[in-house]
């Protein structure tokens, strides 16, 4: 185990292809949050030629996109609308 956030992990190895060799593991609730939880009603997403987000009840403040891998594509910001 090596805390990342105390300093950076470095290694030497052989060349090859070692699949299984490291994991990120956290440890903590830190990234867990129950503040804010949407009912499955709540928020539509609907996608044809374009993104349209829809929220029943509350303004949408921001909409963030992110592909499969966790990089994010786009952001939108103050939108302060139900759609």
């Amino acid at each position: 185990m090596h805390d990342l956030k105390s300093s950076p992990y470095v290694f030497n190895t052989n060349a090859g292809t070692f699949d299984n060799r490291s994991e990120i593991v956290n440890t903590n609730d830190t990234l867990y949050t129950n503040d804010y939880t949407v009912d499955s009603n709540e928020i539509k997403v609907l996608s044809s030629n374009h993104l349209k987000v829809i929220s029943q009840s509350k303004e949408i403040k921001s909409i963030e996109v992110y592909n499969i891998l966790g990089k994010r594509l786009m952001t939108y910001n103050t939108i302060d609308s139900k759609q």
